[in-house]
């Protein structure tokens, strides 16, 4: 008897302190029999679960809470069953809707005989921890998804083990997912463009060394094989003893800001070569030079459109001076581009548009096949327009294509439209200040040749009273006459100079230019030889003109001179006559030239041609490129001055070896023809 009360009053007590255990627990605990009575509960169930209650023993658990999911139910049931049951995370919705996530386990009891007596339920409420963790994943979300639509690309690399994590737009960004990426810096770097990885090597190895923040711009190759430009910058994270954990960091495709600067530099390389040049044939040199630089260039040609055979002649060739370019330079100053010739400059000069491409595409021509040579494959051209025509051509040749994107494009197109802005207003400036030269030459001459012309009066009136005086058979007669024939002559050249100067009195009425050249046509042909072919076109209906018809007579007579003397061996002389309206596009940058309808005059020839800086002196007064005693250079200043005296402009066309035409301009009076053209 005494084992077994003191058997009983061990299990008493063993039973006491276990509810007291259960009571007092910090967790949430309680202890159900087969109907779910709650037997025993800890003190922080009761504050938990008790729903207001400070004691739930003795209450049935359903009971308490009638709102306990069927699932949960059944998780009672199978424990009962004998199961240990379990779940990390299990949210309950409670009946005012509140919602509460619980971490349990449930496993079942057995008695003294061994059968299951009910079950032990431990619960612990984490919804704090939850919400907290939710608010981080949505935060994380909301960052990930800003550094998405940023267009940025998130990465963290461990330099320990040189892994590296990405997050962000990778796929937009570089067309590659994450499984393409890797998870390694070795993949990484082979992405790289090979001229910028001992760079990006060098500066990992900055960082190592020092711990200060990586920061970098390089290429990195997308998935369909070109490049663009990066910007990567990225910081360390130090753990509690000041060592290096990871970097973490950010990749931002910087290649539009990098060509917006690409096109600034080049425009403003460009703008210091204009600003600097006195004539579009000089800054045709550092216009290419900067044009290179900015492209990564190694060649490049500047072209001019040669109308009458309808082909580009180089006009200026820059090189780097590396070596196998010699050839290329020699055949592109030789060669003759036609616009069906194919090739970056030919298509150009075609479509009037910028072209980005290889070199040799579509080129068959023997500067294509040097171009390969010297391993220059890609090529840009573009097109200079003057009142919206095509009038000469820059090409670049590369050993790269970079950016063949149409961002280079545009930039070649504003390049184009800077440099025929200036070509615009440095011929303008230059036909102002030519006009304002002549003008000031004129008036001086003019001053000059009264003064002389008054002394020549005297000259010529004291040689007529001397014969008279001599009389017949005297000796020094011959003498006398000399001396008048060369005043004589004097005076004719005074004439003229006056004529140039428009101090001559004149007698301007309405007059036909036809009319006129059907009466002076006989004498040109006398005059220009029979090795020079005369061809008079005349234009039906042509408008009147209001000038002195003999000074008009001696416009035909000195350009035809001119003419004859510039075809020593013979050659084509042609004269004719058209209604023309000249427009705002053609006056924009001739000072000296009118709107409205006039009558064209053209006189050209087919003899040496002149040079540019020839062309500058031809109407200034005792120019000329003839011998001594051959000319007096007052011929085509006569012309200027007659045109100038009758309102009207001078336009001349020529280059070395290839003749010359005059076009004379003067304002149409009376009666409009038919027909007429616009000239723009």
């Amino acid at each position: 008897m005494a084992d077994r009360f003191d058997d009983a009053r061990i299990r008493t007590a063993t039973e006491a302190q276990l509810l007291s255990f259960v009571e007092h627990a910090p967790a949430d605990i309680a202890m159900f029999d087969r109907n779910m009575v709650c037997l025993a509960a800890s003190r922080r169930w009761s504050r938990t679960y008790g729903r207001g209650r400070s004691d739930v023993v003795g209450l049935r658990h359903y009971d308490v809470h009638p709102d306990i999911p069927e699932a949960w139910r059944e998780v009672h049931r199978r424990a009962l069953g004998g199961e240990l049951l379990s779940n990390e995370e299990d949210l309950w919705i409670q009946a005012d809707g509140s919602e509460h996530w619980l971490r349990w386990a449930v496993h079942p009891w057995t008695d003294d005989e061994g059968a299951i007596g009910g079950i032990i339920i431990l619960a612990e409420d984490v919804t704090e921890r939850k919400l907290a963790e939710r608010a981080v994943v949505e935060w994380r979300n909301r960052y990930e998804a800003a550094i998405y639509a940023s267009g940025q690309i998130l990465y963290d690399w461990d330099p320990r083990t040189n892994a590296v994590t990405y997050g962000g737009n990778f796929e937009a960004v570089l067309q590659y997912t994450r499984e393409d990426l890797g998870s390694s810096l070795a993949a990484w770097e082979a992405l790289i463009h090979p001229e910028d990885e001992p760079v990006f090597r060098s500066e990992i190895e900055r960082v190592l060394r020092s711990g200060e923040p990586f920061c970098l711009e390089y290429r990195v190759r997308r998935k369909d094989g070109s490049y663009v430009f990066v910007n990567d910058r990225g910081a360390f994270v130090l753990d509690g003893a000041r060592t290096v954990t990871r970097m973490i960091g950010f990749v931002v495709d910087v290649s539009e800001r990098r060509r917006a600067d690409q096109r600034m530099a080049a425009q403003h390389a460009v703008t210091r070569v204009l600003a600097t040049a006195t004539t579009p044939e000089a800054a045709a040199p550092g216009v290419i030079e900067a044009l290179c630089a900015a492209v990564g260039g190694t060649f490049g040609s500047a072209w001019v459109v040669e109308r009458a055979s309808n082909v580009l002649l180089c006009a200026s060739v820059w090189d780097s001076g590396a070596a196998g370019l010699e050839e290329l330079r020699a055949e592109t100053v030789a060669a003759r581009v036609a616009p069906e010739a194919g090739g970056a400059l030919a298509t150009a000069w075609s479509t009037a548009r910028p072209v980005v491409g290889t070199a040799t595409a579509d080129d068959a021509s023997p500067r294509a096949r040097l171009a390969s040579q010297a391993g220059l494959r890609g090529a840009l051209a573009f097109p200079i327009r003057r009142r919206g025509e095509v009038t000469s051509l820059v090409e670049i040749l590369v050993p790269e294509l970079r950016d063949p994107g149409p961002e280079i494009a545009a930039m070649l197109d504003a390049v184009g439209s800077q440099i025929g802005q200036f070509i615009e207003h440095r011929m303008a400036e230059q036909q102002l200040l030519q006009s304002q030269k002549m003008e000031a030459v004129g008036q001086l001459a003019g001053g000059i040749a009264h003064d002389f012309n008054n002394l020549l009066g005297v000259i010529l009136g004291y040689a007529d009273l001397a014969t008279r005086e001599l009389g017949a058979g005297h000796r020094t007669l011959p003498r006398i006459a000399a001396i008048r024939k060369a005043a004589e002559r004097a005076a004719d050249l005074t004439r003229q100079i006056l004529t140039f100067s428009r101090h001559q009195a004149v007698a301007r009425r309405t007059c036909d230019l036809n009319a006129i050249l059907g009466d002076t046509e006989p004498m040109l042909r006398r005059l220009i030889g029979e090795d020079v072919r005369l061809s008079v076109v005349l234009a039906p209906n042509l408008g009147f003109v209001r000038a002195d018809p003999g000074q008009l007579a001696q416009v035909v007579m000195n350009l035809a001179v001119n003419a004859r003397d510039a075809m020593p061996s013979g050659g084509r002389l042609a004269i004719e006559t058209s209604n023309v309206v000249l427009d705002e596009s053609y006056v924009r940058d001739r000072p000296d030239a009118q709107l409205g309808p006039h009558v064209r005059l053209s006189v050209s020839d087919t003899g040496d041609g002149m040079s540019p800086t020839t062309l500058s002196h031809i109407f200034e007064p005792f120019f000329t490129t003839k011998e001594p005693g051959k000319g007096t250079g007052l011929g085509l200043a006569v012309v200027f001055g007659v045109v100038k005296e009758s309102g009207g402009s001078v336009a001349v066309q020529s280059e070395p070896g290839r003749g010359s035409t005059f076009d004379i301009y003067l304002p149409r009076v009376g009666a409009e023809a038919a027909g007429r053209n616009d000239i723009r």
